[in-house]
């Protein structure tokens, strides 16, 4: 009977506990509405937007630290291996240009051309080659390594420009042969009439050679065989005339110019060509002017001393 007494006595205590903490949880409800009228409501999207600003702040610090390592990274890559600079690659398109007041057509291809280095243009004017080279250069090349042909209609030729190690402008003129402009294995078939080396820059012609050097070596030979009679006179008849008053005189071929001319066949030679002696003496001329613009003239050149 005196532990039955004894339970209920602590179970007595223990609900008057639990009496007591109810008591005073509704005395702070009560006190807290009437002083702020209500709890504060924190709803889900408050949350989020919490949980982003620190997402956010850690992302920053994340970003942050990377780019001080990337930039760290690219300043130790630069000053290790500087990258180059590429230059950007100029091509030229097919169509038609002009160059010193010239109309070119322009092709950025050859037919044949195994290189992929040969370009091609075509004319119709009989400017020479030496007036437009350093221009056509300036404007229709893409690189130093290119060969250009210019077929030239009107003159009857087919012009050759290059770049050569030494700076100089490689200009070729050679006869055109017919159709030679459809076929890169065609090309520059014809004979050679002229060959310069050309400034770049300033168009100026270096060289001039005309002739290929076996041929101005043998007229250099025979100029200067030839250079004892130069002044003599023949009698014929009993008058004294010059070299030009008889057929088949070699004298005739004792000229400082470098072509001599047959007015009448309309056939340019060299002087040391065979049949100047035989040009009747009203059909004699020479001439130093350019190759290219003899043959604007009418002239052709002999089958013999060009060949």
């Amino acid at each position: 009977m005196k532990k039955k007494n004894q339970l209920l006595n602590i179970l007595t205590a223990f609900l008057a506990a639990i009496g007591l903490c109810a008591a005073a949880l509704v005395a702070f409800i009560i006190i807290y509405t009437g002083i702020n009228g209500s709890f504060p409501n924190r709803s889900g999207s408050d949350l989020s937007q919490e949980s982003d600003t620190v997402q956010a702040e850690n992302s920053g610090n994340e970003n942050f630290g990377a780019s001080v390592l990337a930039m760290a990274a690219g300043s130790e890559s630069t000053e290790s291996a500087p990258s180059p600079t590429i230059l950007p690659t100029v091509t030229i398109e097919s169509g038609s240009y002009q160059v010193n007041g010239i109309e070119f057509w322009f092709s950025d291809s050859v037919i044949n051309d195994e290189t992929g280095k040969w370009k091609i243009s075509t004319m119709s004017n009989m400017a020479d080659i030496t007036e437009y080279a350093a221009g056509y250069y300036q404007k229709l090349f893409s690189s130093d390594d290119e060969i250009h042909a210019i077929v030239n209609y009107a003159a009857n030729t087919t012009g050759s420009i290059s770049m050569q190690q030494d700076g100089t402008l490689n200009v070729s003129v050679y006869e055109h042969v017919d159709g030679e402009e459809h076929d890169a294995k065609s090309l520059f078939g014809g004979m050679l009439l002229a060959e310069y080396k050309i400034n770049p820059e300033t168009g100026e012609i270096q060289t001039n050679n005309q002739e290929t050097p076996a041929a101005s070596a043998e007229q250099d030979t025979q100029t200067a065989q030839d250079t004892q009679t130069t002044q003599n006179t023949q009698t014929v008849q009993g008058e004294n005339t010059n070299n030009f008053n008889t057929y088949d005189n070699s004298e005739q071929q004792n000229t400082a110019d470098a072509y001599v001319l047959n007015t009448e066949s309309k056939v340019l030679h060299r002087p040391t060509c065979s049949d100047v002696p035989k040009i009747a003496p009203q059909n004699y001329d020479t001439s130093s002017s350019i190759l290219s613009d003899l043959i604007s003239q009418g002239y052709t050149v002999c089958g013999n001393c060009f060949s």
